[in-house]
């Protein structure tokens, strides 16, 4: 994905804007606690559509790009769901601020398909077959053409071509070392298929002859790393990064995470990938923050995080019993 600063994205610009629209809004609405927590609810869905762009982004990945950008979508049919509650309720007219928001939907939508279709488009000329043969042999061939001959010339000559007399010869030839590697690496390889662990066995020619037939091949023992709980820390102060755990220790995909700072306000949005980690990708300013997290089927505690400009050892969320 070529590199340019998120700020120029045209649906960030607008994201950004409907923010600041929508701080705005607070203060023509009256000051009650029903409009206070109302305004808390729009005021962390429409913050979390930038955060999300910028955070997707700073991935720097177009599969993560994509699914970050989903979430940001999520948040904006949130935002409208709020500013319909507003429009209907109070004497504020927030039409102007929905067909913003509208608009953004629109942009998301559309980043999004055109960005799984580059993906498809890529995996059908990889792979898929044009007439029985793949895309990729069909290339090969053309530049093959370009740099052949296309015309050949014979011509008589008067003088007889050389006879070669060859004579049978019932003498067997002594196979090299490397004929003898070859021929054991076949027989290894179709064993591999049933003894996977024989991959992992080094391969000694037998310079030897031997009347005997061959034996098979023992599967040797491998130990293999067992799986903890655990991940390395960050290699820079300030980043976030860590584990979820379901009740039994098992580590959990698809978690959504959301970092509020000390005001209540969200300024991250997470999700963890098939080994259950998460992590920021750009450094938080120094500060109190709080992480909640959030799965169908699953309880889990929320943590509390001191960022002051050192290296943030990884955090471990196991879900509630």
């Amino acid at each position: 994905m070529s590199y340019f600063d998120h700020h120029n994205l045209i649906y960030f610009q607008k994201a950004k804007q409907l923010t600041k629209e929508v701080v705005l809004l607070f203060g023509k609405l009256p000051q009650t606690k029903t409009n206070e927590i109302l305004y808390k609810q729009i005021l962390r869905a429409v913050s979390s559509i930038g955060a999300n762009i910028a955070e997707g982004y700073g991935r720097n990945n177009k599969k993560e790009f994509r699914q970050y950008l989903g979430i940001a979508r999520g948040s904006a049919l949130e935002t409208e769901y709020w500013l319909e509650i507003i429009q209907e309720t109070s004497s504020v007219n927030t039409q102007v601020l929905i067909e913003l928001n509208k608009e953004i939907i629109r942009l998301l939508t559309t980043t999004i398909k055109n960005l799984g279709l580059a993906a498809l488009t890529g995996v059908m000329l990889a792979f898929v077959p044009v007439s029985g043969r793949p895309f990729s042999q069909w290339i090969m061939a053309f530049i093959k053409a370009i740099y052949s001959p296309t015309e050949f010339h014979w011509s008589e000559t008067s003088q007889p071509l050389p006879t070669m007399n060859h004579k049978p010869s019932n003498q067997v030839t002594k196979k090299s070392v490397l004929d003898l590697i070859e021929s054991q690496l076949i027989a290894r390889f179709s064993q591999i298929f049933t003894h996977p662990s024989l991959a992992f066995s080094a391969i000694q020619p037998n310079t030897q002859r031997s009347t005997r037939s061959p034996q098979p091949l023992s599967p040797l023992p491998i130990s293999l790393p067992t799986t903890h709980n655990s991940m390395p820390p960050p290699d820079r102060p300030n980043l976030l990064t860590g584990l979820v755990l379901d009740p039994a220790g098992s580590r959990l995909e698809g978690v959504i995470l959301e970092l509020s700072d000390a005001t209540g306000l969200p300024v991250r949005a997470l999700r963890t990938n098939k080994l259950g980690q998460f992590m920021t990708a750009t450094p938080l300013s120094s500060g109190i923050y709080t992480l909640f997290a959030e799965k169908d089927g699953f309880g889990f505690p929320s943590v509390s995080i001191q960022v002051e400009n050192k290296i943030i050892s990884p955090i471990v969320i196991t879900a509630h019993a």
